[in-house]
């Protein structure tokens, strides 16, 4: 992946938006902050979606939040912190945002409710776990939005699944790029 890619699909999303790009601008994060978010989660993020952490990490007017890189920049300016972190209140630009990292883990995770007994134990080891190749990205109310990186192509981009609350999955979108085009234009 070439930054000249990284540009073209982050264009791409801000022609969705209505925003203006300028490919030679500094981009507002680094391509080292979202490996690390990669590291995190073990998994290799598709190109547009990368396009998007990188150059915009914004939430934008679809139907649902979309998970952010929590606590880096964003292009409106506001700087999004986790949900129940400490806010200045004199601070506009300030605002709570779910982590992509944090609620990506908190899905793999053994719940905090589970009693850590040996029966607990057993019980959770029987339990199907979620897959790392399942990466939500958009939360809201009655469904949420995730990318199978299963089924990664070769250009560097996966579709975009929808989950009620048990992973049967049905393909919303063919990218990222494509489930922004599809929500947007439905949120409208």
């Amino acid at each position: 992946m070439t930054i000249d890619e990284l540009g073209a699909k982050a264009g791409e999303i801000a022609e969705i938006f209505g925003y203006e790009f300028d490919p030679t601008a500094e981009p507002l994060n680094s391509e080292h902050e979202v490996q690390a978010v990669e590291r995190a989660l073990g998994v290799s993020l598709p190109l547009s979606y990368r396009a998007f952490l990188i150059h915009f990490n914004e939430l934008l007017p679809i139907n649902g939040e979309l998970l952010l890189m929590a606590g880096l920049r964003s292009i409106s300016g506001m700087k999004y912190v986790r949900p129940g972190s400490e806010t200045n209140p004199n601070d506009a630009l300030e605002s709570w945002a779910s982590d992509l990292v944090e609620e990506n883990l908190r899905l793999r995770d053994r719940p905090a409710w589970l009693a850590k007994t040996k029966a607990g134990d057993e019980w959770w080891d029987q339990q199907p776990k979620w897959p790392n190749s399942l990466i939500e990205v958009v939360s809201s109310d009655d469904s949420n939005y995730f990318l199978d990186l299963s089924r990664m192509d070769a250009t560097g981009e996966c579709p975009v699944s929808v989950l009620p609350p048990e992973p049967a999955g049905e393909t919303v979108a063919a990218s990222f790029l494509e489930f922004l085009r599809k929500y947007r234009s439905s949120a409208r």
